[in-house]
This record gives structure tokens, C-alpha cells and sequence, in this order.
């Protein structure tokens, strides 16, 4: 090679490789985009009148897309159809095609909540609506106000807050009519606001919906409202407490569940309904029933069977709120239940619980002299037995101490079914715990309330773990032993109608839901420890 041309081939081939070897690595761009996307232009402009299309053109300054927008829009006053948004994909267009024919001389509010996001980085551009108007001004008025949950201390969201024109509003308007206007309630507080208003007499109501129809279906959405009409301007409205209705008792069907047992399902509060047989039978047929836990059932046992080849139906006759109604067993060829007796009381239990067992066939005999308890120190424990036979439990009624182990055995034919079955011997363990692992709490009220308050301490979950019921809250005090170390609230239930139970509220007949109040802290019961709290009722309440 020439001695003039090597000097040049290297020079040139390791600027190659330094080129190659600069490539590697990856370039560390700018900084993360953190703002939302703006809107720049609209076509027809926001807060326009005389508004005469079907579609509606916004330009945002980057590519969006939307998210979660089915749930998130929300159109004031609701449409029979939802617009079609175009397109689907990221753009820097979002188009809105109104099927509807929309109400002449409206304001129409297109909330999209937080569904507008740009492309990459999904940045929400908040609460971002588009308003206009049908005629040739803007309704301007305004609302705010809040939702709570009547059970609850926080809203569990998203609810619908809904406003119908007074002149306009009948009994069956909630559950069949679209409101006139509509906002969403925020989960974090439950705060609201409607915004263009029209001047008027306005019912509000809110919805915790399962579906989004904006109307009221009883047996799954829940229901808070105003007692009067409001005017618009003018009022101010106190919150509203969402709570689910009773729902109305009817029975559902009876089944054929067992060579000796018919079911008969219900819905709501059974109170003292009963089912009868509508059917003749031989002087030697026998029949019960009971009352299942877990659902809303009744059992009907019976001996003998029925012979399938000479009927294959049965009727019943079952009380409801408006007479008598019919109900139909169609007769299946099943297996015998046979009897399985079970505990319902934990391995390890409270002192001031008591042992229960249940069994799957009705209880109808116990012999105690057949029943033997045994304590930690091999000392027979005497007791006695208490047998509900609608709920189909036996209670050991024996005197339960902390820091033991009870043994609890069933001799064969301790317990005997309808059906004359019995069992083997069975044998079970329960256990307590040391007083020192519990913690205790005593409550003090002062104050003046309206009605009897239900005291309860309720977990983080809020379920109870200890009640009483005071008749006058003046000076009231109460005391909780046996407390699992954990953290509490205390919760207060104005208890009016003196039941010592919570009652929910009823839209047409114009019920709201007991008062429930949280008091303010969070309690840290520990083991071996006692606490001591003052609550002024006059002032806690009167805060919320």
C-alpha cells in the first residue's frame, strides 16, 4: 500500500469506529411531559347560544385519547342515547355527534370528568366540560351540596345527584323519568355541584346506581333526597344520606331440595309470614320447619315421603302483604338428608360468647345426661341446653371463664333429628384466652339528644364488635370488656323509634334513614389495657 494512502485508510477507518461507538447507549431525552393537554379551539365555541348542529369539533394542542370516558361523561340534562365520540384512537380532534334531537331553548353541560388524557404520558386534563346552549342565552344559576352515606363514614362513589322540576314531579318520577339536570358526586367528600341552572322549584335527589339510567331501581341502587322542593336561587340544602331500601317482601319460589324437604325462598323481612300446606294427607304424616342462616329460606321437613308415581306437584299457600298467594313444589326423586351436627362457635372464643351448635336436619331431641364437658383441669363442667327450633341451635348454657379449654363431647344419641337420626360420637375444642390479652374501653356521654342512642364500637371495617343501648344519653356511660387489640370507632345511631336496631329509610313514604354519626378519633385499644373516653353528644353531633 502507498505510504501517502495508509496514513489516510487508518485515520478514516477509526473514525469509523468511533462513530460505531458512539452510538451505543441510549440518548437521555428532556424532561417527562407533566402537563395536561389544553384545549385551543372549539368548533362551535364553549359557552355558545344558538346552538343548531349534531356535532361538536375541540383541538387540543397534543394527541389525547380518553379513558374510562363511559363512565366519566356525564351529559346535563341526560339523552336517550350517548353522543358518539370520534375518533377512538389518539388524535388532537375530539368529536362529539349528538343522535338525540336536542330541546330547543336548553343549556346543555357535557361534563367528561378526568377522562381526557394525552397520548403518551395519560396527563388528566381535570374536570373538563363543554357547555352551550339550544336557545339564545345561557342558563348561569347554580347548586352545590354534599352526599354522605347514612351507614358509612366515607362515600363509596361515584353517586348521581339529580335535580327534577317541582311542577313536574309524580310518584312514579324516579323510576321511570329522566331528571332534568345531573352531576357527579366526588368520592374523597361527596361535594357537588350543578352549574347552569334554570330559575325554578326544583326536587333534589341522589343515586348510587348499578346501571347508569338515571332511575331509581329499588332492589339495587341506593337512594338519597330532599324532604321539600328547593328554589333555585335562593336555598341552601343540607346533605344528603344515601341508603338502600328495604326491599319489599315477596316470596321468589319453592324448590323440591331433598327426598323430605321443600324450600321456599323469600325476599325482605319475613316477620311472621307464613307458608301452609294446601295439599290432604294420611293421619300418620308429620311436618316442621326452620329458618336457614344464610338465606332468606324456609325449610318445610316432612315423613313420609311422597310417592312420586301418584302426584308429581304440590301446593302451598303463602301469606303476603295483599292476601294469599299460590306456590308450586314440583316433585323430584332425591336422597335423604342425613343429620351432620355442626359448631357455630369458633375454636377460640370470648368469654361472653357461648358454645353454639347447629345441624343441617331439624333438631327435635337432647339428652343432656349424653352431653359431657370437661374444662383444662379434667373438671366436669355442669350444663344446661337451650334449643331454638326455628333456627335450628343448641346453646350449652355453662359458665365460660378466661384462660381455659373446654372439651365438648356428643355420646351417641346426645342429639336426635326429626327423623329419629342420631350420630356417632363427636368430640370438640374450644379454647379462651387470657384475660391480659383483651383490652377494656369505657365510654362517658354527656349532652342531650333527641332520641335513644345505639352505642356501638365497630372495627376498621365498621362492623360492630359491641353495642348498648341507652335510653337517655345525659351522663350516659358504658362499659366494653373482652375487646381484641386493634383500632376502633364509636358510632352513634339516634335510635328514635326505640327498636335498639338501625332503621334505613323509605323514598315513598318519605323516611329518611336513622342518624348515624362517627365521633371523631380513631380509639388504639391494646392487650392488658384500659381506656377512658368523654364524648360531648351535644357537641359532636351538632359538628356533623
Amino acid at each position: 500500500m502507498n505510504s501517502l494512502i495508509r496514513p489516510i485508510f487508518f485515520a478514516f477507518t477509526g473514525m469509523i469506529i468511533l462513530a460505531g461507538c458512539a452510538k451505543k447507549g441510549s440518548p437521555t431525552g428532556g424532561p417527562k411531559d407533566s402537563l395536561a393537554p389544553v384545549a385551543k379551539t372549539f368548533l362551535p365555541d364553549n359557552y355558545s347560544v344558538n346552538f343548531k348542529g349534531q356535532r361538536i369539533e375541540i383541538d387540543f394542542d397534543e394527541f389525547i385519547k380518553l379513558k374510562k370516558v363511559k363512565e366519566e361523561l356525564l351529559v346535563s340534562p341526560p339523552l336517550n342515547y350517548d353522543p358518539v365520540l370520534s375518533p377512538q384512537t389518539s388524535s388532537k380532534t375530539l368529536k362529539v355527534t349528538f343522535i338525540d334531537t336536542l330541546q330547543e331553548e336548553t343549556t346543555y353541560v357535557l361534563h367528561f370528568g378526568n377522562s381526557i388524557v394525552d397520548n403518551n404520558e395519560e396527563n388528566v386534563l381535570p374536570q373538563f366540560k363543554y357547555v352551550f346552549s339550544t336557545g339564545s342565552y345561557l342558563d348561569s344559576l347554580s347548586l352545590s351540596g354534599q352526599v354522605r352515606s347514612a351507614t358509612n363514614p366515607e362515600l363509596d362513589g361515584p353517586v348521581t345527584v339529580m335535580l327534577y322540576p317541582a311542577d313536574q314531579m309524580t310518584d312514579s318520577t324516579v323510576y321511570s323519568i329522566k331528571p332534568r339536570y345531573v352531576a357527579t358526586a366526588r368520592s374523597s367528600d361527596g361535594a357537588f355541584s350543578l352549574t347552569n341552572l334554570k330559575e325554578g322549584q326544583y326536587y333534589v335527589l341522589a343515586l348510587k346506581e348499578e346501571q347508569k339510567n338515571y332511575t331509581f331501581q329499588t332492589q339495587t341502587d341506593q337512594i338519597g333526597f330532599i324532604d321539600e322542593p328547593i328554589n333555585i336561587p335562593g336555598d341552601s340544602i343540607s346533605p344528603l344520606y344515601l341508603f338502600s331500601e328495604e326491599p319489599e317482601f315477596a316470596w321468589t319460589r319453592g324448590a323440591h331440595a331433598g327426598k323430605n324437604r321443600f324450600v321456599f325462598g323469600y325476599n325482605g323481612l319475613r316477620k311472621n309470614r307464613r307458608v301452609a300446606p294446601l295439599f290432604n294427607t294420611d293421619s300418620d304424616f308429620r311436618y316442621t320447619w326452620t329458618e336457614s342462616q344464610k338465606i332468606d329460606s324456609l325449610n318445610f321437613w316432612f315423613t313420609p315421603a311422597f310417592d312420586l308415581e301418584a302426584q308429581d306437584t304440590l301446593w302451598f299457600a303463602a301469606e303476603t302483604d295483599f292476601g294469599r298467594d299460590s306456590l308450586a313444589i314440583r316433585l323430584k326423586d332425591l336422597y335423604p338428608d342425613s343429620l351432620k351436627v355442626n359448631p357455630i362457635t369458633r375454636g377460640v372464643f370470648s368469654p361472653k360468647d357461648s358454645i353454639r351448635f347447629s345441624a343441617n336436619t331439624p333438631i327435635r331431641q337432647i339428652d343432656l345426661d349424653k352431653i359431657q364437658i370437661i374444662d383444662k383441669d379434667s373438671t366436669i363442667i355442669p350444663a344446661q341446653t337451650r334449643l331454638d327450633s326455628l333456627r335450628n341451635v343448641v346453646t350449652l348454657a355453662i359458665e365460660i371463664k378466661d384462660d381455659n379449654r373446654y372439651q365438648v363431647s356428643f355420646l351417641p344419641e346426645a342429639i336426635q333429628d326429626f327423623f329419629a337420626q342420631t350420630h356417632d360420637t363427636l368430640s370438640y375444642t374450644f379454647k379462651t384466652k387470657p384475660l391480659s390479652d383483651y383490652g377494656t374501653i369505657k365510654l362517658n356521654f354527656s349532652g342531650q339528644t333527641n332520641c335513644p342512642i345505639l352505642i356501638e364500637l365497630v372495627d376498621t371495617k365498621q362492623n360492630p364488635v359491641a353495642e348498648a343501648w341507652r335510653k337517655e344519653s345525659d351522663e350516659a356511660s358504658v362499659y366494653f370488656d373482652y375487646i381484641d387489640p386493634d383500632k376502633y370507632r364509636v358510632r352513634i345511631t339516634l335510635d328514635c323509634n326505640e327498636n335498639e336496631l338501625w332503621d334505613t329509610g323509605d323514598y315513598d313514604k318519605k323516611i329518611q334513614p336513622e342518624a348515624v354519626y362517627y365521633l371523631p378519633g380513631l380509639l388504639d385499644i391494646r392487650a392488658n389495657w384500659s381506656l377512658n373516653e368523654q364524648y360531648d353528644l351535644t357537641l359532636e353531633l351538632s359538628a356533623e
